[in-house]
């Protein structure tokens, strides 16, 4: 067994102390003594309390009251989602069947106990179960006979516009004076990590009667969750860069189509100057 590999460099400052709290917490769950994890997780503790200087409380934001709206949203979107299919389920018409049968193992697939998962868990299963249904004509089609696709494209723009406010809210938050500052508790808080999980991979081959698998399968967990985080942030970035850059090409094609009009067809305030 081993530990999954992460871009911790592509993390956001402000998701760093999440990740490390979170490593914390899966070497607490465990027999610390016995693992001979008491250095690693001091070290891992002081580098806690250095980079909780990045962490800002949920609350304290003057943008918070427009993530958590969109938050709310998108959390209404994907119930309302799974209690209509049920509902359609229940109904049993035999037109649609087939359809039903697959709308509710992809919503039970992304939304069984939904709520229940912290934000940036219900971020990354909203991307994953749009992306899913996009990707797949079959699904599409069938959340389409069942009447279902003006919700999930509901759903995607909450989820995309709650992303889109929280990646500015978080932007927000970093001072410009101690950039220099936040840029090298991160890094030295990422080598940390890495040397946490070198040494967690060396004592897994050298003392295989301890048992490290327990701590392991926790921490391919955690590592999981930010990876798909990282991917879903990355996408939508890619996204936005593209319809500025479409955006951006659609106005100057403009700008110049306008421009050789006004050339070949001077106005006629433009005939009164000359003459």
């Amino acid at each position: 067994m081993h530990i999954k590999k992460i871009r911790l460099s592509s993390l956001e400052q402000l998701q760093m102390p999440k990740f490390i709290r979170g490593t914390i917490t899966a070497i607490k769950n465990n027999d610390v003594k016995k693992l001979n994890l008491e250095f690693p997780l001091k070290i891992l503790e002081e580098h806690q309390l250095k980079i909780s200087t990045l962490d800002v409380p949920v609350g304290s934001h003057p943008m918070t009251k427009h993530t958590d709206f969109w938050h709310k949203q998108r959390v209404d979107l994907a119930s309302s989602i799974m209690a209509q299919a049920k509902a359609i389920a229940l109904a049993n018409l035999p037109n649609t069947k087939a359809e039903m049968d697959i709308v509710l193992r992809v919503v039970n697939m992304h939304f069984k106990n939904f709520r229940k998962n912290n934000r940036m868990v219900i971020e990354v299963l909203i991307d994953i179960f749009v992306k899913h249904i996009n990707r797949n004509p079959i699904v599409k089609n069938a959340f389409a006979k069942i009447g279902l696709m003006l919700y999930v494209d509901e759903l995607q723009l909450a989820n995309e516009t709650y992303i889109r406010l929280d990646i500015k809210r978080q932007s927000s938050m970093g001072r410009p004076q101690n950039r220099d500052a936040n840029k090298k508790i991160a890094k030295e808080a990422q080598a940390a990590l890495r040397s946490f999980f070198e040494y967690v991979e060396v004592a897994n081959r050298t003392y295989p009667e301890l048992d490290y698998k327990p701590l392991m399968k926790e921490l391919n967990t955690l590592i999981a969750e930010f990876t798909n985080l990282i991917k879903t942030r990355s996408t939508y970035k890619k996204k936005k860069a593209q319809k500025a850059t479409k955006e951006k090409d659609f106005a100057a094609s403009a700008t110049e189509l306008k421009t050789e009009d006004n050339l070949q067809n001077p106005t006629s305030e433009n005939k009164k100057l000359k003459a």
